[in-house]
């Protein structure tokens, strides 16, 4: 193996082991979060409330899942929902 190569490949490998503990670090929440009835989350928070209302109104998890699909769609079309 070309000496030029192997450095390159060192340094990468170096790289990408440098900077895997960060990820786990920014990925956890300071507190977990609980819930005793039920928990949606999305990545917008008006989308959330709209399924936390189907949940509240007596709506079971499909009920809410299909809400907050169809808010996404509205508040957050990036999510890659209808259309």
């Amino acid at each position: 193996m070309h000496p030029t190569r192997r450095t390159l490949i060192a340094v990468g490998l170096s790289l990408t082991f440098a900077f895997v503990p960060l990820t786990a670090i920014f990925a956890a929440s300071p507190q977990p979060a609980k819930g005793e009835h039920g928990m949606v989350v999305t990545a917008q928070h008006l989308a959330s409330r709209v399924g936390v209302e189907v949940l509240k109104k007596g709506g079971n998890a499909v009920d809410a899942a299909v809400a907050v699909g169809y808010a996404l769609a509205v508040v957050y079309p990036n999510a890659g929902n209808i259309g």
